[in-house]
């Protein structure tokens, strides 16, 4: 529990812990693959997690986003097609089995996402969640008047970004890829869109950071 996110939501009935839990499960098997720590075959058990993501919540597809450059990578790579091919495998046999599952109940394999997709809309979004400074100022510890917290669980956020880039600065490059998962997460959260038919930015929540 060293991210302030698990000590201020972990009593809190909402799905963002376990989508955290599993997709950074997901996200770590797969580099213990890559870097040749773990036998391939636990990339089908990366891929069962990162679609158990998928059912908690839709939008956490975004635990794909740091794999993207990797898996395209192995696309130049003899063999690279199978370990792909593996990994998608674990990821499709969630959302195969929920499809079926679905269909049997109410004969559309993908309610989950059609019942979901009315929040990526602009028509339901809430303008209050669409200030572009709100995770940047949560990262320096700063209120929205940008003055510097002293008496609030907000300024974990600034002391946890704080150390941490330090620690990716200050070590080897093995930590290239925790620093490319953080970074290209946060860019998708900060400037990312909910929808893939129009331009909906991310709301910027606490509990999202």
């Amino acid at each position: 529990s060293f991210y302030p996110l698990h000590i201020l939501y972990s009593s809190v009935f909402m799905p963002d812990i376990p989508i955290e839990f599993f997709g950074s499960a997901a996200i770590i098997l797969f580099f213990c693959v890559y870097k040749e720590k773990l036998k391939k075959s636990w990339l089908y058990v990366s891929g069962l997690l990162m679609g158990y993501t998928y059912l908690i919540n839709v939008r956490s597809v975004v635990c794909l986003i740091p794999l993207i450059p990797f898996l395209s990578a192995w696309l130049f790579k003899k063999k690279g097609l199978s370990l792909i091919a593996l990994f998608m495998a674990g990821l499709l046999t969630v959302i195969t089995i929920e499809g079926a599952y679905n269909y049997i109940r109410c004969k559309d394999p993908f309610v989950n996402y059609h019942e979901s997709r009315q929040e990526f809309t602009l028509e339901h979004y809430k303008p209050a969640n669409i200030d572009m400074w709100a995770y940047p100022r949560l990262m320096f510890g700063l209120d929205q008047n940008n003055n510097i917290i002293t008496n609030h669980p907000r300024l974990m956020y600034g002391y946890f970004f704080f150390f941490a880039a330090i620690a990716l600065f200050m070590c080897n490059r093995s930590m290239l890829i925790p620093a490319w998962w953080m970074l290209s997460v946060y860019l998708w959260m900060q400037f990312g869109s909910m929808s893939f038919m129009e331009y909906v930015p991310m709301h910027r929540l606490e509990r999202h950071l």
